[in-house]
């Protein structure tokens, strides 16, 4: 079954949701370890899901437990074939995140039960909503009560991430180019997507600022087109380079509106692609391998 299919959505996808969280439910019950069950975000108003929908739940465990939970992942092969999984930690969570082979998608964030306040203290799924499945701590009620209900907030140290970003966003033009010079064009490659990556990263903080939030249900403004950024037809040698000076280009823009007080030296880096591929116009047609160009030592 695929419930992307609309044929298959008939039930639409709050019913598809309200099963999948009905079999996690069961499965988790029985477990005396499991201390809460919560549905957060658009789980918690099943009229706000869609075909794109995730299930966001919170399950507050006894910190003992927390290691049959994650990073395991078969304790979920009752709900379904795995087909994809991320896994990420911090200090009041961990976070499974799944895809079914049936393409139901499931969040769960695995709370220590003693890091439950410092989990509603910080930004997360429960200011988008949340609803109590199962409740064995008795404060669940009370813990959802001091959430302060909105999006989460943009990030406060964006212009650190802004700066590290830049730094980074240089190193990998610096060895792209020698890369590129030296006719390793696989990782020339890898370093001018990296580039272009951090110009989309850059973007999705101007969105933030722009909007005062770090969730975006249904995108919106700075869609990826007005970056700027050029894709070569391919990435042989010229075709690199066009990604790299596109790069440069839009990171400049992008800098300059994070920043209007901020300069971005883009002379260094356009030299560099220059020595790489002698001649090269930017065009984003270029056919063969550059010349050797540069040889750093």
């Amino acid at each position: 079954m695929n419930p992307l299919a609309s044929s298959d959505f008939a039930d639409g996808p709050a019913a598809t949701a309200a099963a999948t969280l009905s079999a996690l439910s069961r499965l988790l019950d029985p477990d005396p370890a499991v201390r809460a069950v919560v549905v957060a975000g658009s789980g918690a108003d099943v009229a706000a899901l869609d075909r794109w929908s995730d299930l966001d739940v919170v399950v507050v465990v006894s910190d003992a437990a927390v290691s049959r939970f994650f990073p395991e992942t078969a304790w979920l092969l009752p709900l379904g074939r795995i087909y994809a999984v991320d896994r990420s930690s911090g200090p009041d969570r961990s976070v499974l995140r799944i895809c079914f082979a049936d393409l139901r998608r499931l969040d769960v964030l695995l709370v220590p039960e003693s890091a439950l306040p410092a989990f509603t203290a910080a930004d997360g799924p429960l200011q988008g909503g949340a609803r109590v499945v199962l409740d064995r701590t008795g404060r669940m009620a009370e813990v959802l009560r001091q959430v302060t209900p909105g999006a989460p907030p943009a990030p406060a140290d964006a212009d650190v991430a802004f700066r590290r970003m830049e730094d980074e966003f240089r190193w990998a033009g610096v060895v792209a180019a020698a890369k590129v010079g030296r006719g390793d064009l696989l990782i020339g490659a890898h370093l001018a997507l990296e580039m272009a990556q951090h110009c989309l990263v850059l973007g999705m903080l101007l969105r933030d600022r722009a909007t005062g939030t770090r969730h975006h249900r249904f995108g919106g403004p700075m869609p990826a087109a007005a970056l700027g950024l050029r894709l070569p037809e391919s990435l042989s040698g010229t075709g690199i380079v066009a990604l790299m000076r596109s790069s440069v280009a839009a990171w400049t823009d992008l800098a300059r509106r994070w920043d209007p007080e901020h300069h971005f030296d883009a002379g260094p880096l356009l030299a560099l692609c220059d020595a790489a591929c002698p001649g090269d116009a930017g065009g984003l047609r270029g056919g063969g391998r550059c010349s050797p160009g540069v040889r750093p030592r």
